[in-house]
C-alpha cells in the first residue's frame, strides 16, 4: 500500500540522511528486507488475527555518494591529513571489510519468527562459522579494547562484535567494535544452533555465562548500556535454536526441528498459555500447564 502522511515524511527523512556506513550494510539491509517478508505474510493472514502493518519497499533508500559527503559535510578548517583520511576511508564510524557479528541478524529475525527463508542457507552457514572463526575469542587478555571492557576483560572469552582477519580494520572503526555484548552472542549462538552448529553456539553461551558467574559479575543482570538491558533477552531464541519449537497461532500448528534427538521436552510459551512440549521416543506431545494451546498437527522437521 502507498504510505502517506506523516510516514511518507518519515521515509523522505529515512532516505536522505547520511547513513553510518558508506556502503549497504547487511545487518540493517537483512532487517529491512525480514521486515517486508514478515509484513507481507502478515497481510495475508485473516482479518480476526491480523495486527495493522506497514508494507513499505523503501527502494529509495541509499547511502550517499563519497564525494557528495565531502562537499557537504567536510570543514575546510581540517588538517589536510584529517582530509585525506576522509577521502581515502569515508565517513568516520566503517566497518569496512570487517567480519560483523550481527551482519546477517535480519536472516535470525527471519528464523526466529518461523519465516520461509530469505537468504542462500550456504552463504548463511558460511557467515555464521567466519564470525565463530574469527570473533570467537576464549581469552581476551591480548585484546585491545578502549571502549567499554567492563563486559568482558583479561582472562574472559566472548564473541567480538567485529574483527578484521585481514588487517584493515578503519582507523575509526564504528563506535563499539571492540566490545563483546550477551545479546550478539546469543543471537550468533541460537542462529548457529538452528543451522545445525549445536556445539559451536554453546561455545559462545559457555564464555557468556562464565562472565556472569557471579563471580565479578551479576548473573541476573547483563548490564549494558544500562542495567537489564533488553538486548539481552536475544537469549529465549536458545530454547528455539536447541528444541526447534515453534507455535504457528494462525494456523495452529506446533513444528518441532530438534537438535536434541528424539527424547527431550522444553518450554513453551504463547500468547494463550504456557507448558512443555518435545518429543517422546520419536513422538510429538504437548502438555499445557496453563491456558490453552490449540494444535490442530504436529510437523516435525528434520534439522539442517
Amino acid at each position: 500500500m502507498t504510505v502517506t502522511g506523516p510516514f511518507s515524511r518519515i521515509r523522505k527523512s529515512f532516505a536522505e540522511r547520511p547513513r553510518m556506513q558508506s556502503r549497504t550494510s547487511p545487518a540493517s539491509s537483512s532487517i529491512r528486507y525480514a521486515s517486508f517478508r514478515a509484513c507481507k505474510v502478515m497481510t495475508k493472514a485473516p482479518p480476526a488475527t491480523r495486527r495493522c502493518c506497514f508494507y513499505n519497499c523503501w527502494t529509495s533508500a541509499r547511502s550517499p555518494n563519497a564525494n557528495t559527503y565531502l562537499e557537504t559535510n567536510w570543514n575546510i578548517n581540517y588538517s589536510k591529513e584529517a582530509f585525506d583520511l576522509l577521502q581515502k576511508e569515508g565517513p568516520k564510524y566503517q566497518y569496512g571489510n570487517g567480519c560483523l557479528a550481527d551482519g546477517i541478524i535480519g536472516a535470525w529475525f527471519d528464523a526466529v519468527c518461523g519465516l520461509p527463508e530469505f537468504l542462500d542457507p550456504a552463504k548463511v552457514h558460511s557467515h555464521l562459522d567466519a564470525v565463530y572463526r574469527n570473533n570467537f575469542k576464549r581469552d581476551l587478555s591480548n585484546h585491545v579494547n578502549p571502549q567499554r571492557p567492563g563486559f568482558g576483560t583479561g582472562s574472559d572469552g566472548g564473541l567480538l562484535l567485529c574483527t578484521w582477519p585481514k588487517g584493515d580494520q578503519p582507523s575509526l572503526p564504528f563506535v563499539y567494535s571492540n566490545e563483546v555484548w550477551t545479546g550478539i552472542e546469543y543471537q550468533v549462538a541460537s542462529h548457529l544452533m538452528m543451522c545445525g552448529e549445536v556445539e559451536k553456539g554453546l561455545d559462545i553461551v559457555r564464555q557468556v555465562r562464565r562472565r556472569y558467574d557471579g563471580t565479578v559479575r551479576n548473573p541476573f543482570n547483563e548490564y549494558e548500556c544500562g542495567h537489564w538491558y533488553a538486548r539481552a533477552l536475544s537469549s529465549y531464541a536458545l530454547l528455539q535454536g536447541l528444541s526447534g519449537l515453534f507455535y504457528d497461532a494462525v494456523d495452529q500448528v506446533l513444528f518441532i526441528r530438534s537438535q536434541l534427538g528424539d527424547d527431550f521436552q522444553c518450554f513453551i510459551s504463547t500468547e494463550t498459555g504456557y507448558g512443555l512440549a518435545g518429543l517422546r521416543k520419536g513422538e510429538p506431545f504437548l502438555e499445557v500447564v496453563s491456558g490453552s494451546i490449540p494444535v490442530e498437527r504436529f510437523e516435525k522437521i528434520q534439522p539442517g
